[in-house]
């Protein structure tokens, strides 16, 4: 791939590029690399884990070589965080020859440098801000995830401030571990505080320090909920300065993780080290600490309250204050701005002291704007500015310790912060929303590669409408063996802009070489991502875009439509294979070609009445989604032209919500296409009805009062606590009937019921109503009302839903043997209705005390120590299997292929199987005619895992000799209901 000059040719490696910490990262790495001149490629797979480190996508990170290769940077705080030190050092192996960069955590091996955060410096930054200034004494910490180490060191450092401050540490002022990044740690934490531990308001907790933006934003929103305010009566810090932390309520005090630079920093150090320049040794990013109200210093009633404030340490050197600000801010940001000297900071600093001594002034404001103007024209990141308002605020509080001059200095650099972020969403290419056109298009981009069957169609298709999305050149090629992908490839599509490349010669290579080497015959410096396509959950080949940084906001959902209409086109391919074989067969014999021809016919018109139905799927989908769409990109550009904080906090809220509704609109066609594709089965459970409805009521009620409603809702004592039924469905009628009412309710109530309308020994039939004074529903429309799709006329544009929610309620309904309807008039409101018989369980004392019989039987020696085979060859549902059998105490044995659980059966003995049924080499069936069969192991038990679960496909398991059926998905309660049941039926039998 080297071209004739020697361009030095980069790698940078990373589980994902587009959320907004990787998005700097990568955009930083880009911005350097081209200043640099040269050459950047782009190993994007997923995170790595100890069970399987190199499976699937991650097949990528195995093309890098040193032929190949000059330097490597790796995002190893994300991509590692999940491998042991035995797997993380068989994964740095791979570069082993080759320099190699780290960002993001301290170093785990003496082998490679390191770019990272000072995580210890941040928090101290955090606590000296918390502690000096505010005063705060009790100070709670959110922790991480337990194996990610920046979140340790920055709980550590916590740790040791306490003691330097003098503070007690109090045990109930610590979190427990997050789960994961998007877990609900935020709420946990909240839970664990104020309920668990009784802790109290401004009397026990005083602050609250989180390492990430959206586990605070969590916090911030759940303490909302429970009225209590942030931050007059909780503060709260965090870490990372995403879009989170902008667009909470109140904005986040948070530390700025300055990714960026520390991607044009890691770039800068490794071509010193392929150069043999420098010093090895580790480097440190400071982090910054960006001030907004979530920690009490624009809360005037917070500041007014203090008592000591900071005190000058040496009153003599406050006229050299200019010199130490211009020191410090060129040492914080590591480069020389031209214009920018210790005169020109002395007129900054100067022009904020006058607006504090002068309460109509904006001097420092006006000053602040034109070095914003100058670092947009020299394309500086915009973060420096942050940099150096902190610095200057840090000096003016050594210098005024009076309560109202604080408070002024506060409420300026809110306002200049105001003005920072206006810029940086406006003007900074990362964050710029120019690139709404890319999402425009996606949709049609979208619905074309649908309708596209053949891979003639697609390289139309990609030709024509890559280059609109921004992506320079796309190249797609496929392996040519698939148990060795790293041996040659071949490349199967090639376009340049508009021009497809002519790839009929010398189109076979070395995968590793990532192209053939005839497309980098030019000078041109290149920017490469490289990510695997898969087809039917097996990796196939991959694909390769050159994009810039700034153009690949929506490149993953471009990646995933191609790679989801290239498995389309080969299936296509397949299947006329199939057809021309059976036409040959046909000419053969006369009565078979008949036979074939009325089969035929039968399969053209299912296939136009399926054209017709997709054609009117895809016209009410295109509205739904270009509907809210619509709104989100609107909203969008009208921000780029407002000033006034709240209204673009009332605009981004909405664009929030429009996003909601897509979420929303995609569950609901999810119920929809399972509903009449017969898949959708009901799970009748015995459970609390009551404690169903109270849970819902919880929920609706805080709505309704927010908007103003009265909301109430009566149950009849005649309804027994415990029924038998699909509680999970029942659950979604209620939601989606009082989402409608409170929705379409300007004023007045909304009022739920139920009610007993017979009831015979162990049956009970129950009427639900839930009624309002809305807008009311015409009779003409009232027919209508439960059809998909169907949005009624009279309701206004901002008013109207999907047109699914209660189309799905009436389809569950009549699924479990009920009736629903409604009762309305215009102005008036309406009474939505339904029914539903369940029967009524004999004892409900002994369900009560079920599962604590099912934990018992846990602990039976029929089941722990037990030994299950696991045959799955999918890692995501083996680590799910192992979690859930961890709680048993079994040993696990995993085999990725039938001919694998048959090589295991003879060395080891086994007490249960757990059967997937599509795997590669030898599927579940026929591994398990082989085990009853060949191998004559009859008492086995043997469980199929399948997605697979119609009446047709559990007949077939059963025959070929399996005893069970889990379907996928399942929850962890009824798997291992299953397994404890086989487990114990097989060992008591061989013990008996």
């Amino acid at each position: 791939m080297k071209n004739k000059k020697k361009r030095l040719t980069i790698a940078y490696v990373s589980a994902f590029l587009f959320n907004r910490i990787g998005f700097d990262l990568w955009a930083g790495i880009s911005d350097e690399v081209k200043s640099q001149d040269v050459n950047l490629i782009c190993f994007v797979g997923t995170k790595l884990d100890n069970y399987e480190l190199f499976s699937k996508e991650n097949i990528v990170y195995k093309f890098i070589n040193k032929k190949l290769i000059d330097g490597v940077v790796l995002w190893t705080s994300d991509l590692t965080a999940y491998l042991n030190k035995k797997n993380y050092d068989e994964f740095l192996n791979l570069f082993n020859g080759i320099p190699s960069i780290s960002i993001g955590c301290p170093k785990r091996s003496n082998d490679m440098q390191s770019i990272y955060l000072d995580d210890e410096g941040c928090i101290k930054i955090v606590m000296e801000h918390l502690v000096k200034l505010h005063n705060y004494k009790n100070i709670a910490f959110v922790k991480g995830p337990e194996n990610h180490r920046p979140s340790q060191i920055r709980f550590q450092t916590y740790l040791e401030e306490l003691k330097k401050y003098n503070l007690p540490f109090n045990e109930k002022l610590i979190s427990d571990y997050a789960k994961d990044w998007r877990s609900n740690a935020g709420i946990d934490a909240v839970d664990l505080f104020l309920k668990k531990r009784s802790l109290k308001p401004k009397k026990d907790i005083d602050a609250i320090i989180s390492v990430s933006d959206y586990i605070s934003q969590q916090i911030s929103d759940y303490l909302r909920t429970k009225n209590i305010g942030v931050p007059e009566d909780i503060a709260i810090v965090s870490f990372n300065n995403s879009l989170e932390s902008r667009l909470s309520t109140p904005p986040l005090t948070t530390i700025n993780l300055n990714q960026f630079d520390m991607g044009r920093k890691a770039v800068k150090k490794l071509i010193n080290m392929i150069n043999k320049k420098g010093i090895n040794e580790d480097y440190l990013i400071q982090g910054e600490l960006i001030i907004r109200e979530s920690c009490g210093c624009f809360y005037q009633e917070k500041i007014s309250q203090k008592n000591g404030i900071l005190t000058i340490k040496n009153k003599s050197n406050i006229d050299n204050f200019s010199e130490n600000i211009y020191n410090e801010f060129i040492q914080n940001i590591n480069y020389k701005i031209n214009y920018i000297n210790k005169k020109y900071i002395d007129s900054l600093y100067n022009a904020f002291i006058f607006d504090i001594n002068n309460e109509n002034s904006n001097k420092f404001l006006k000053s602040f704007q034109e070095f914003i103007s100058h670092i947009i024209k020299e394309n500086i990141n915009l973060s420096v500015c942050h940099s150096l308002l902190s610095i200057i605020r840090k000096y003016l509080l050594l210098v005024f310790h009076e309560n109202d001059k604080i408070i002024k200095i506060e409420r300026i650099v809110i306002n200049i912060n105001s003005t920072i972020n206006n810029a940086i969403i406006n003007y900074d290419s990362r964050y710029d929303i120019k690139y709404t056109s890319q999402i425009l298009r996606i949709p049609d981009f979208s619905l074309k590669l649908i309708n596209s069957f053949k891979f003639s169609e697609i390289i139309k298709i990609l030709s024509e409408e890559l280059v609109n999305m921004g992506i320079n050149s796309c190249y797609i090629s496929s392996f040519d063996q698939i148990l060795d992908p790293l041996n040659t490839s071949t490349l199967i599509f090639a376009c340049k802009g508009k021009e497809i490349i002519d790839i009929n010669i010398n189109k076979k290579f070395q995968t590793n070489n990532i192209l053939p080497e005839q497309l980098f015959n030019d000078q041109n410096q290149h920017q490469f991502i490289v990510q695997a396509l898969s087809n039917r959950g097996r990796l196939f080949g991959f694909i390769v875009f050159e994009s810039e940084a700034s153009q690949g906001a929506t490149l993953e959902i471009i990646k995933s439509l191609i790679n989801g209409a290239i498995e389309r086109a080969l299936f296509t391919e397949e299947r006329e294979t199939l057809l021309k074989n059976l036409e040959n067969k046909v000419e053969e014999r006369t009565m078979e070609l008949m036979e074939a021809n009325d089969q035929l016919q039968i399969a053209i018109d299912e296939a136009n009445t399926a054209n017709k139905a997709k054609s009117v799927f895809l016209a009410n989908m295109s509205h739904e989604i270009r509907t809210p769409l619509n709104s989100i990109i609107g909203f969008a550009e009208i921000i780029n032209d407002i000033e006034d904080r709240d209204k673009r906090m009332i605009y981004q809220k909405q664009i929030i919500e429009e996003s909601l509704k897509l979420l929303e609109l995609i569950n609901q066609l999810l119920d929809i296409s399972k509903i009449e594709a017969g898949k959708l089965e009901l799970d009748f459970k015995t459970f609390d009805i009551k404690n169903l409805i109270n849970m819902i009521n919880t929920t609706f009620a805080l709505t309704a009062k927010n908007k103003g409603l009265n909301y109430s809702c009566e149950i009849s004592n005649k309804i027994p606590d415990y029924l038998i039924g699909d509680e999970l469905r029942i659950r979604q009628i209620i939601i989606n009937l009082i989402s409608n009412a409170i929705k379409f309710t300007i004023s007045g109530f909304v009022k739920i019921s139920l009610e007993v309308m017979d009831k015979k020994d162990d049956k009970i039939k129950i009427l639900f109503k839930v009624a309002d004074s809305g807008i009311g529903i015409k009779e003409e429309d009232q027919k209508l009302i439960f059809q998909n799709f169907v949005q009624i006329k009279n309701i206004s544009i901002t008013q109207r839903g999907t047109g699914l929610g209660t189309a799905i309620s009436k389809q569950l309904v009549e699924l479990m043997k009920g009736q629903i309807g409604v009762k309305s008039k215009i102005g008036e409101g309406s009474t939505f209705w339904f029914t539903i018989e369940f029967d009524i369980p004999e004892d409900a004392n002994i369900i009560k005390t079920k599962s604590e019989a099912e934990e018992n039987l846990i602990d039976n020696p029929y089941v722990r120590n037990s030994v299950i085979l696991l045959a799955e060859d999918y890692p995501v549902n083996q680590k799910i299997v192992m979690s859930h059998l961890e709680t048993l105490g079994c040993n696990v044995i995993i085999a990725e292929n039938g001919l694998e659980v048959i090589e295991k059966l003879k060395t080891n003995n086994v007490d249960l199987i757990l059967m997937d049924i599509q795997m590669p080499i030898m599927d579940g069936c026929d591994a398990t005619d082989k085990i009853r069969n060949e191998l004559n192991l009859t008492s086995i038990p043997i469980i199929a895992m399948t997605a697979n679960a119609y009446v047709e496909d559990m007949k077939r398991y059963y025959n070929f000799g399996m005893n069970d059926v889990i379907v996928k998905p399942f929850t962890k309660k009824s798997f291992l209901e299953k397994v404890i049941k086989w487990l114990f039926e097989t060992k008591s039998d061989k013990n008996n």
